[in-house]
């Protein structure tokens, strides 16, 4: 039955009840109506819904970190779009810097300073390879290596300075979409929006010293973090340029 008709008949009832003396007059309005509301419109247990809120979240987050950890190619290769997005949506709040870092004196730059053994690699890989070649000379290759990413190439770079300065440098050519995710809390890291060398960048500070840098320059996704000042790294930054 309708709602309004049944609540509708216990008000023509009771009317009739009161006019009428051979009638029922036992119809408690006030009774009837809690008993209208239990039945048409049950009470939400809102705690329950928060409570299991509460508890999927947390389970959610962990499959994330689970899956991550179980599949990192797949975990990785993300779409291009997603990379910008999901930084801004954990970061909350994201400052805009109108400054445009750029060192163009790098351009032509050759790497014979470097050992052979790095050269090497540098020439093996499939896409010509980013470095502050400006700076080699205070920052050393420590390492050099690359591992495959689906059909990309994943470069991971160890630089280091006399003075226990280290520099990560990580490059991503892009075939089909990639983008990389960073999960911090906005109360230990600040994130800004700046371009190098013309491109659109993302510089986060983190309260423990540390800085990390990214980008993408054409074809490739950099990123570069360490125990530097920001200046330092936007230093580095702008000095990068490919090399043959």
């Amino acid at each position: 039955m309708n709602p309004k008709t049944a609540m509708d008949d216990l008000i023509t009832q009771a009317a009739k009840a009161n006019i009428n003396e051979e009638l029922s007059k036992e119809i408690n309005l006030d009774r009837e109506w809690v008993k209208f509301k239990g039945k048409y419109f049950p009470r939400r247990d809102y705690f329950l819904i928060r409570k299991s809120i509460a508890i999927i979240v947390p389970v959610l987050f962990c499959v994330g970190i689970l899956l991550s950890l179980l599949f990192p190619v797949q975990a990785r290769a993300i779409s291009l779009k997603s990379l910008e997005f999901f930084k801004s949506f954990i970061v909350g709040k994201v400052q805009t810097v109108g400054t445009d870092y750029a060192d163009k004196s790098s351009t032509g730059k050759n790497i014979n300073n470097l050992s052979p053994d790095i050269i090497e690699k540098i020439q093996s890989a499939p896409f010509k390879i980013l470095l502050p070649v400006d700076h080699l000379e205070e920052y050393h290759i420590k390492s050099l290596s690359m591992d495959k990413l689906g059909d990309s190439t994943d470069v991971l770079i160890k630089l280091a300075a006399n003075d226990n300065r280290k520099i990560n440098i990580q490059q991503t050519n892009i075939t089909q979409g990639f983008s990389q995710g960073l999960s911090f809390d906005n109360e230990d890291a600040v994130l800004k929006k700046i371009r190098i060398n013309g491109q659109e960048a993302t510089l986060i500070t983190y309260k423990n010293q540390r800085v990390s840098l990214a980008w993408i320059d054409s074809d490739v996704f950099v990123s570069m973090d360490g125990n530097v000042s920001e200046e330092e790294i936007l230093r580095l930054g702008s000095s990068m340029c490919r090399v043959p």
